[in-house]
């Protein structure tokens, strides 16, 4: 079967605002006390994220609205693949998957990759294919489609991940609340936002110049957990997250594969990692887990203290960036995409710029 490339991505979020901003529409005086008010801005403070994206209508919190037509998942879909359909025609593209985990769309038959392809006209040959609630690690399952499908048929595929965390936030303003400091967290962490990833087959290759990363090698682990979760649609996240998953996800899909093919994790130059927070990246830097460097990890910080934590769609906006920003001097080198979350479900993928 032929190689496969990313011939293009695209994101779609709301207007970045300040955390400062967000902590104080989540937690305003007239409904919480003045203590509560102090405690969000402090936490929102600590977590060093400048700007939050938020599909909601901050004047109307507590109730959950989304703050324009724009920020619906039907219109971020439609607009991803009308972006990369620049790139390649409507009729080239075959395959359309969709993963997500929150979302305040309710109409949900027939599911949402369908409402996207009818939307833009696309006629996909295989059925588009919804993933919802396989964690932050959602896109990696119908990428990994969208690959065998591109190798088998020669056309191309397009694959839109996208979250609307704050669509599910809990807002609590009892301090005394078991709760409280969960759901305070939760909300003062999560962003909301869409991405999408283009990919071809090798006939296709000679229609975009440049280099292109070639796919080398996706893995997709598994293994049971229910440490993050939601409990009557109150998200949860157990302490040990951070020191359980980077070393699971290292273990069971990263050295895998950099075994395979016969790599070092100082051969990988770009890193996108998921962001869950800077103290689960952190632990991507100790020897026993991956070894990573402040460099190789300099992007996935950058991109969590520009947005916070996307969930699902958070490693792909990394890639994005990356993308974006590269050149002829790029020929040859590595990277990685990697993402961990409920279930535990986890993924990566090693590409080569060619």
């Amino acid at each position: 079967m032929s190689d496969v490339f990313i011939a293009g991505t695209a994101t779609a979020f709301p207007k970045p605002i300040s955390s400062r901003e967000v902590a104080d529409k989540f937690y305003p005086p007239h409904l919480c006390s003045d203590r509560t008010v102090k405690l969000a801005r402090r936490l929102a403070n600590s977590f060093g994220i400048k700007t939050r994206t938020v599909c909601l209508d901050l004047e109307r919190i507590p109730e959950k609205v989304l703050s324009s037509p724009a920020n619906h998942p039907v219109l971020w879909c439609s607009t991803l693949i009308e972006q990369l359909s620049s790139i390649v025609r409507l009729t080239e593209i075959g395959y359309v998957g969709v993963a997500y985990n929150t979302t305040l769309h309710t109409n949900s038959l027939p599911n949402l990759a369908c409402q996207a392809a009818m939307r833009c006209g696309i006629n996909p040959e295989v059925a588009p294919e919804e993933f919802a609630h396989y964690g932050c690690a959602g896109g990696f399952f119908p990428l990994e489609n969208a690959i065998q499908y591109c190798k088998r048929n020669e056309k191309a595929a397009i694959v839109i991940v996208f979250d609307q965390c704050t669509s599910a936030a809990s807002f609590c303003y009892d301090q005394n609340d078991p709760l409280f400091t969960m759901d305070l967290k939760v909300n003062l962490l999560f962003s909301d936002g869409a991405a999408a990833v283009l990919v071809i087959p090798e006939r296709m290759r000679n229609l975009i110049a440049g280099l292109l990363p070639k796919i080398e090698y996706l893995l997709t682990g598994f293994h049971l957990s229910d440490v993050i979760r939601f409990d009557d649609r109150r998200f949860i996240v157990g302490d040990t997250v951070k020191d359980t998953i980077p070393s699971l996800v290292s273990r069971s899909v990263i050295k895998p594969i950099l075994s395979k093919q016969r790599l070092l994790p100082e051969h990988i130059r770009e890193w996108s990692i998921h962001q869950g927070g800077s103290e689960v990246l952190e632990r991507f830097r100790n020897q026993d887990t991956l070894g990573l460097t402040d460099l190789q990890l300099t992007r996935s910080n950058e991109l969590f203290v520009r947005f916070g934590n996307l969930s699902a769609p958070s490693c792909f906006f990394v890639f994005d960036s990356l993308f974006r920003e590269s050149s002829e001097k790029d020929s040859g080198q590595l990277g990685m995409i990697v993402g961990f979350g409920a279930g535990f479900y986890h993924g990566a993928v090693l590409y080569r710029w060619v």
